[in-house]
């Protein structure tokens, strides 16, 4: 899960690009994102992101220096991942030592999605 201390900023937004994916937008300003048989991304209004994906393939980060912390914690058969990227956004994601079960959470970012399960993240979002 992102990490909490930070209040949420009213203007965080996330902006996900699932390639070939389907976007259904809600009233209540959120959307979800599916690429089936790849992954389903849920984004709320306020920049928080929940999605799901059978395997993990690839998790790139497009810009190292934009990476302000990172800790992996190995439990059992898992693995979990939380990066912080300068401007405030954040990147959780756990994945079996496999490779299987890969679920994300996120806060304030922009990411992508390939067909090929591949994620990468662009680092903290920029309100044009």
């Amino acid at each position: 899960m992102p990490d909490r201390s930070d209040p949420p900023s009213p203007h965080s937004r996330a902006a996900v690009d699932c390639q070939g994916g389907q976007r259904m937008d809600y009233p209540d300003g959120s959307f979800m994102v599916t690429l089936p048989g790849v992954a389903t991304v849920h984004c709320s209004r306020d920049g928080d992101i929940d999605g799901r994906t059978p395997a993990i393939r690839a998790v790139t980060i497009a810009d190292l220096s934009k990476v302000v912390k990172h800790s992996i914690i190995r439990l059992y058969d898992t693995v979990s991942h939380t990066v912080h990227f300068a401007g405030g956004g954040v990147v959780s994601y756990l994945h079996g030592v496999d490779g299987t079960g890969f679920e994300f959470n996120c806060r304030n970012v922009v990411f992508e999605i390939s067909e090929a399960g591949q994620v990468l993240v662009l680092g903290t979002y920029i309100e044009q």
